[in-house]
């Protein structure tokens, strides 16, 4: 409903009395709450010829909200809006896969970027893109037969993030709405001697934003 009205408030924005590119200099810190869809892809391998057992080789999906914070600066160059940020968001995507004779486990813990942001004021909005670097921290279970854990292990993962949004110019206070792709990459675990665990890890978010201009 949030974004509903953000978006509503879209339109007006763009044809308002245009503000300068200088009222957007300054640096920003606010809260930020969204949704986050993640997939996961996992593999198993041993380097003996031993079989790994009944691994479930393939990929799972999973959404979960997600609550954090960001904070960043932002200068002028000419009709330009040019910046960093950097923020953190709590979520708690469960990515499971079960078969009667294997379980695998992959929590998405949370998610963080460090990005550049360049963008163009368009009347009392500001329409931007966004990249950097990200990184993810998740919790991983492999379990046999009666669910007995039998690898379990945590990594943070690092990749990259791209995406775009809207940021509307309401005095103190900027509202914006805003969409990210991160990829992450492989990760190759070794969870005992032999065995080897791979997690491809991506996820789309869509974030709201209640920035504090200062």
């Amino acid at each position: 409903m949030r974004i509903g009205f953000v978006l509503s408030l879209v339109p007006m924005a763009v044809t308002a009395a245009p503000v300068a590119a200088e009222d957007w200099e300054g640096g920003v810190v606010g809260v930020s709450a969204g949704y986050a869809w993640s997939e996961v892809g996992s593999t198993a391998f041993s380097i003996t010829a031993v079989p790994v057992g009944p691994v479930i080789n393939d990929v799972t999906q999973d959404g979960a909200p997600t609550l954090g914070g960001v904070a960043g600066y932002r200068w002028a160059i000419g009709k330009l809006i040019a910046g960093a940020e950097i923020d953190a968001d709590w979520t708690n995507a469960a990515l499971d896969r079960n078969s009667p004779a294997a379980a695998t486990t992959n929590k998405v813990r949370w998610q963080g970027t460090a990005r550049a942001i360049v963008g163009v004021p368009t009347g009392k909005a500001l329409l931007f893109a966004t990249g950097g670097l990200s990184a993810a921290r998740m919790d991983h279970t492999v379990s046999f037969g009666l669910g007995a854990p039998l690898f379990r292990w945590s990594r943070t993962s690092t990749g990259w993030v791209a995406g775009g949004g809207v940021e509307l110019d309401l005095g103190k206070i900027r509202p914006r709405l805003e969409y990210r792709h991160s990829d992450y990459g492989r990760t190759t675990t070794l969870v005992n001697s032999v065995i080897y665990f791979n997690r491809e890890l991506s996820s789309d978010t869509i974030r709201l934003s209640a920035l504090l201009a200062f």
